[in-house]
């Protein structure tokens, strides 16, 4: 564990990972119209009351968008971005 956090760091490919299976969990859907996260990175500038350090760009049809934003806040909640 990186110093400042009480959460454990994952790299950029393990939080992606993390995300697509909290995603495909989530919604069940296993097919080739699946949510497509980015490879997250450092937040930039200040995110004040931000309780994680990156930020993550998500691909999505509009029905999927709250099941995006539920898995993106499931990890977030329990990891970190390790640094580079």
């Amino acid at each position: 564990m990186q110093v400042g956090s009480a959460k454990p760091f994952k790299t950029a490919l393990e939080l992606q990972a993390e995300l697509d299976w909290a995603a495909q969990a989530l919604s069940g859907d296993h097919s080739s119209s699946r949510i497509h996260f980015g490879l997250p990175a450092p937040l930039t500038g200040d995110q004040e009351g931000a309780t994680y350090n990156w930020d993550v760009q998500v691909s999505c049809r509009p029905e999927q968008d709250e099941i995006a934003q539920v898995a993106v806040q499931y990890v977030a909640d329990k990891w970190c971005l390790a640094a580079p």
